[in-house]
Parts: structure tokens; C-alpha cells; sequence
């Protein structure tokens, strides 16, 4: 419950401090051959300031376990909210960032032939990211990242991920 005050706040701050410059992004893993993971999210995006971008919304992990506590399967899909604050050196054609993220969500997992018995568990990560946003004039931008994920629950995979998203802006 408190870290979901946490993207509450930083949620509200991206819509208030956008400086009249907020819009969507839409974005997902790249390749998970060299990785066991694969992500797929939804944010609210906003520019707070020239260096400073804040973004919020929904991500859908699947996630590799170390150790196999769940024995039903190797992965656990894990569903949630998350927020991040980036810093940039201004705007320009291509502009590199580095990041600081927080994800939340939770984890329900059935058995898979009867789906009568649940595990429901909570998953809190903090993780850094660094990218390259591509700026096609002032409202479309291309960006590849990449994600270090830590996971609070031991059985999880940390991981790195690469990433791309698109984003559209309106001011």
C-alpha cells in the first residue's frame, strides 16, 4: 500500500509539472533470446522541465524464478503500476538519458489445470535505466533503453532488460 502512494504522487506530479508538454508511450522488450524475461508497458509521460522527464502507468512483466517456488511453471506473470523520473541534457534530434524507476505489482498464480487453487504474492523492484530518445519534431519520439530490474522476492530473476517505446506528446 505505501509504494502505491508513491506512484500516486509521482503520477500527479508528472500531470502537474508536465509544463503543458505530457502525452503517452507505449513500449516493450526488444529480444528475449539473450534474456528470460519479457515486459510490455503503458505510461503517462510528461516533461517536467528541460532536463527532467516524469512518467507513470502499467507494466506487465513476465518473469524467469531462480529457484522454482512456484511449481506450477519456470515464469510468473507479474501485473502492476510503476513511475520513473529521467534526467536529460535538454532536447535534440537524439538525446541519452539515464533513469531511476519503481515498479509494484503482484503476482496470481493458479494452478494450471484446475484454476481452483491461487498463490497471490507482491513484487516491489527498483530499477535504473539509460536509453536514447530519437525526437521526430516536437510530438513523436522513438526510444531504446535498457533496464536493470532487483526484485524484492528472492525466487525472481534479476534482470537486464533492452527496451523500445514510442511516445506521442501534445501540449
Amino acid at each position: 500500500m505505501r509504494y502505491r502512494l508513491i506512484y500516486l504522487s509521482l503520477f500527479l506530479s508528472s500531470a502537474v509539472y508536465a509544463d503543458n508538454y505530457s502525452g503517452i508511450s507505449i513500449g516493450g522488450d526488444t529480444d528475449h533470446t539473450d534474456t528470460e524475461m519479457s515486459v510490455f508497458e503503458l505510461n503517462y509521460v510528461g516533461r517536467a522541465s528541460r532536463y527532467m522527464s516524469i512518467y507513470g502507468g502499467y507494466g506487465r512483466l513476465n518473469v524467469a524464478q531462480d529457484n522454482g517456488y512456484h511449481i506450477y511453471s519456470d515464469r510468473v506473470v507479474v501485473h502492476g503500476t510503476q513511475a520513473g523520473l529521467l534526467i536529460h541534457p535538454g532536447k535534440s534530434l537524439v538525446t541519452p538519458y539515464i533513469g531511476l524507476g519503481i515498479y509494484s505489482g503482484q503476482i496470481s498464480y493458479c494452478d494450471r489445470y484446475e484454476r481452483r487453487y491461487c498463490d497471490h504474492d507482491s513484487v516491489f523492484s527498483i530499477y535504473p535505466e539509460a536509453g536514447i530518445q530519437l525526437n521526430i519534431g516536437d510530438n513523436l519520439q522513438f526510444t531504446a533503453k535498457a533496464r536493470r530490474y532487483e526484485f524484492d522476492q528472492s525466487y525472481l530473476k534479476d534482470e537486464l532488460v533492452s527496451m523500445v517505446a514510442f511516445s506521442i506528446y501534445f501540449r
